[in-house]
């Protein structure tokens, strides 16, 4: 094989999903050297099957690429988390289940085999992926919605499957089937992330109808199947008149700082936004707008280009994947307000393929 470093072309994120071509990864990087705990992000890469190793060499700001876990030509990540396992959860949207693999596995990069494959027959999609405070796993199930045919995506709530090997068989103790009522709700057709804040609420995107929601205590529903499931917030920021130029466009990636403010990724613009505290109440809300727009130095030639998986690390600076050029920036003060926050950091999150319903999760190997 000519592994040559060669740049590949995103396509729009629409597309992308359903035109991936798996790409082989070339092998192992050099790692740091040992001489203490190191500090390693993780970020799903659907387009290469695989999920990208970055490693610091003693200080967060220079993380750099230092290796690509290889998943199977067969298997497609659409979002990871770890579990209170200490182990990393793998949505395959391709398999239609999740992959379980253990991080000192996986930071050796080259091909990696699962510790645990979980499979659900109530499952028929799998992609963002999240544990609740309890230890539960949460799944998106986009139960084969496309843009022809849409169908309202469903959340499910899977019990005690820490520690699991080998092949395991679940039943989901909820499942929540989100309203389709559009007097009430945007449906949702298409969720790309999950992300469970500190007050245990669980929050996701839509990609494809542009919102972010929020459901203050999913687990208060009743064991089994909830149908017209309303979120307790929904919210968009579109621009009515010119719907290609509306700040949130493709949202993806959500995480929240310390202080309650809430980051959302835009794979379909050159940044992030921010949405204080305050401002994230309930109900639905029509063209909410941020407290501030985190913009990057991207060119956007392609329709998903921006931004789509976040972090923020230990000193609580947001580190922000997007597509283009496969890049990663590190923001040191996100929430700052007496100035715009800008980034300092600029590397690269892989040698090739494309991100898309990505994530992004820091582990160290004290803890293994």
């Amino acid at each position: 094989m000519n592994c040559r470093r060669r740049s590949i072309r995103p396509p729009s994120v629409l597309v992308g999903l359903l035109a991936l071509i798996a790409l082989s990864g070339c092998g192992t990087l050099v790692a740091p050297d040992a001489g203490g705990p190191t500090t390693f992000l993780l970020v799903s890469n659907a387009g290469a099957n695989a999920v990208e190793v970055l490693a610091t060499d003693g200080r967060i700001s220079t993380l750099a690429n230092v290796a690509s876990a290889r998943l199977g030509s067969d298997v497609l990540p659409c979002g990871m988390a770890l579990g209170p396992d200490q182990r990393l959860y793998v949505a395959d949207r391709a398999g239609v289940r999740v992959l379980v693999f253990e991080p000192r596995d996986v930071v050796g990069g080259g091909p990696i085999a699962p510790v645990a494959t979980i499979t659900a027959p109530a499952l028929t999609g799998a992609c963002g992926v999240a544990f609740d405070a309890g230890g539960s796993l949460w799944l998106a199930d986009q139960r084969g919605s496309t843009i022809a045919r849409p169908a309202a995506n469903v959340l499910q709530q899977f019990e005690d499957l820490a520690g699991v090997t080998g092949d395991v068989t679940a039943t989901p103790s909820r499942t929540l089937e989100l309203s389709s009522d559009e007097t009430r709700v945007l449906p949702s057709w298409f969720v790309s992330a999950l992300y469970f804040d500190a007050d245990g609420a669980l929050w996701f995107s839509d990609v494809w109808r542009w919102s972010v929601n929020r459901i203050d205590d999913p687990s208060s529903y009743p064991r089994g199947t909830s149908t017209d499931v309303v979120p307790d917030l929904q919210f968009d920021t579109a621009d009515r008149d010119d719907r290609a130029a509306s700040p949130m466009h493709n949202p993806q990636g959500l995480v929240r700082d310390e202080a309650g403010n809430l980051f959302v990724a835009m794979a379909g613009q050159p940044w992030v936004l921010r949405y204080d505290a305050a401002s994230l109440t309930n109900g639905r809300i029509e063209g909410l707008e941020p407290a501030a727009v985190l913009r990057l130095p991207l060119q956007m030639a392609g329709a998903g280009d921006g931004p789509v998986a976040l972090a923020l690390d230990g000193t609580g600076a947001l580190w922000i994947a997007v597509n283009e050029r496969r890049q990663l920036f590190r923001i040191p003060r996100p929430s700052a307000t007496d100035r715009p926050p800008t980034h300092t950091t600029r590397t690269h999150w892989g040698e090739r393929g494309l991100l898309f319903a990505s994530t992004a999760v820091f582990v160290s190997d004290a803890d293994w």
